[in-house]
């Protein structure tokens, strides 16, 4: 059933519903540790700035990959633009 259901969208939560969860929600006490996970789990996630944050590539690793890639046919070689 898993299978089935993966990847299908969901429907949006009514407005009653919303308010419920929130409800359910308000006053609850989040532990400094957990603080701390949830920042830096929202801090690495793709799309924020600094998730991304490394040193770049040796200009000798630049130059193999280079090399390696020579000869290639492009994997959009050939394709037309939608538009």
């Amino acid at each position: 059933m898993s299978l089935a259901l993966r990847n299908k969208p969901r429907k949006p939560h009514s407005k009653e519903t919303k308010e419920k969860i929130g409800a359910a929600h308000k006053g609850k006490i989040v532990s400094q540790e957990s603080r701390q996970k949830l920042s830096h789990s929202r801090k690495f996630k793709t799309g924020t700035p600094g998730w991304n944050d490394r040193p770049a590539c040796k200009e000798e690793t630049k130059e193999k990959i280079s090399k390696a890639l020579q000869g290639r046919v492009p994997w959009n070689k050939g394709r037309r633009k939608l538009t």
